[in-house]
């Protein structure tokens, strides 16, 4: 699955993977080219070294909130990140989430910091509109996820995580095709070409 919809998006939910190495998998290698593909080099990186920096940051609270630093291990701590799980807690993913500001300190979506950076990084303007008639699509897509225990009412950080976990999978599914349709125009173009 591709996470190409946005820079915060993708620095969201990729980062535990990009605090172990750049590419974990295939298909974090995969998710880069298409993003590439789609919005440019410059961007990819963007997305890349943004996810890096808000990752480590995140992992680097939360491993001192789990298990602090003592004094006479100061030259370890780097080492120690490597040791991140693969799946990141609610509250690793909720500090990636506000350090990014894709949520706000009231655990609500702040779907304004998406739709601001693709109005100001996505220079194709068709792309554009696409993804941000995407984006407000996806903001209105109820966040209920059938078959597992919920509390009534949610808890605030859960109810973010939440929200944003759809948003992203419905931006995820929506940007893929629409960058998956962006290049089979060129691919086509340059095919009639031949």
């Amino acid at each position: 699955m591709m996470k190409v919809a946005f820079v915060l998006v993708v620095a969201a939910c990729c980062l535990p993977a990009h605090v172990l190495s750049m590419w974990p998998s295939t298909s974090y290698y995969v998710d880069f080219i298409i993003t590439k593909n789609c919005f440019g080099e410059d961007i990819a990186m963007e997305m890349e070294r943004t996810g890096l920096k808000v990752g480590r940051s995140c992992w680097m609270e939360e491993w001192k909130n789990t298990f602090g630093w003592p004094e006479e291990q100061g030259a370890r701590k780097k080492r120690n990140i490597l040791k991140m799980p693969s799946t990141p807690s609610e509250r690793l993913l909720a500090c990636n989430l506000r350090g990014l500001n894709l949520m706000t300190e009231d655990n609500e979506m702040n779907y304004d910091t998406v739709n601001m950076w693709l109005d100001a990084k996505i220079t194709d303007p068709v792309l554009k509109d696409q993804l941000l008639e995407l984006s407000l699509e996806c903001q209105n897509r109820p966040f209920t996820f059938p078959g597992l225990p919920m509390k009534k009412p949610m808890e605030p950080p859960l109810r973010g995580v939440l929200a944003f976990r759809t948003y992203m999978d419905c931006m995820n599914t929506g940007g893929t095709r629409i960058c998956r349709n962006k290049e089979m125009k060129l691919v086509q173009k340059k095919m009639e070409m031949v």
